[in-house]
């Protein structure tokens, strides 16, 4: 599941994201909770972030967080974001989710 994560509010658990609009020239952090995987640290998971189909790197923050960044004159565009989580330690274990993003 996908949250919107503030800077001084911390992530908000209350509301998972599926569709987010934000504005032109804005910024959002996103952090991925995999609650049903078999694991309970995340060195033990492998996160692979897909922006609008191009492999995007981990933030420095964790491999579970995504800073989405809305350019200055990007209104009307969207993106679509997509994340694949692999179990280290256990091969056949894999989730995969995505939410699509809006600039207004």
């Amino acid at each position: 599941l996908f949250y919107e994560r503030l800077l001084l509010e911390g992530t908000i658990t209350s509301a998972a994201i599926s569709l987010k609009t934000i504005p032109s020239g804005s910024e959002f952090k996103v952090e991925a909770v995999p609650f049903f995987m078999n694991s309970s640290l995340l060195s033990e998971l492998s996160f692979f972030w897909n922006f609008n189909g191009a492999f995007s790197d981990p933030q420095p923050e964790g491999p579970n967080i995504f800073l989405i960044q809305a350019s200055p004159g990007s209104k009307g565009q969207s993106a679509s974001i997509q994340l694949v989580i692999r179990n280290l330690k256990s091969v056949l274990e894999e989730a995969r989710a995505s939410f699509n993003v809006q600039v207004q």
